[in-house]
């Protein structure tokens, strides 16, 4: 399911296991909850990443 809408949450997950399998996973929503934030870590879309830029006076100041 993650691989076809990758923006799934873990509870909308849990949900649907409880409610396609009862019984079965009534007390796991925090594992759901672990293995979907592994999951999106591995394959989901990457993270946008921003390094702060320092400019000290003087660095690049012409002589």
């Amino acid at each position: 399911m993650l691989k076809r809408e990758p923006r799934l949450e873990a509870t909308t997950l849990y949900e649907y296991l409880v409610e396609r399998y009862p019984g079965e996973y009534e007390s796991t929503l925090r594992t759901v909850q672990r293995r979907v934030q592994t999951w999106k870590a591995l394959h989901g879309d990457p993270k946008e990443v921003m390094f702060e830029i320092r400019h000290t006076p003087g660095d690049w100041s012409l002589d």
